[in-house]
């Protein structure tokens, strides 16, 4: 598919964009909508692993602010998420580009604080980071 080849990766935007209900029979737009709702899933889903990793984390107080701070981008995210599908059902393109790269930034930085310490967090941050990509590159097409 031409649509992946703006993508970061690849592989993972071809298997997403043909394995995720509802995408291959939808419009572009309705693929924006899918990715965005799956991406919304995944960052709530992900934010309840973390609060659950700061209330299992009582030895290390670093590991433990980590998870914590984790816990804050995960909120902000999921904030710029629910901005970039409403910005995408209203036709702006533009804010729904800007609200998902600021949703991709907070996967990376909770990355950047758990590296070496929680490789599931890091495998979830990394498949919201591939997520929100796919729905980049669905809102710069459509976009123009």
């Amino acid at each position: 598919m031409a649509l992946c080849e703006k993508s970061i990766n690849h592989t993972f935007c071809l298997n997403f964009l043909n394995s995720t209900a509802g995408i291959p029979a939808a419009d572009l737009l309705g693929a924006g909508k899918i990715t965005l709702n799956a991406s919304l899933h995944e960052a709530k889903d992900t934010r309840n692993y973390v609060k659950t990793l700061v209330g299992q984390t009582t030895i290390d107080p670093k590991l433990k602010q980590s998870y914590e701070t984790c816990l804050d981008n995960y909120d902000v995210a999921i904030g710029a998420i629910a901005e970039a599908k409403a910005s995408l059902l209203s036709g702006d393109y533009e804010t729904a580009n800007i609200e998902i790269s600021a949703a991709q930034t907070d996967s990376d930085t909770c990355n950047d604080e758990v590296k070496g310490a929680a490789a599931e967090l890091v495998e979830r941050n990394d498949y919201l980071f591939n997520v929100l990509d796919v729905a980049l590159v669905i809102t710069n097409k459509l976009a123009g």
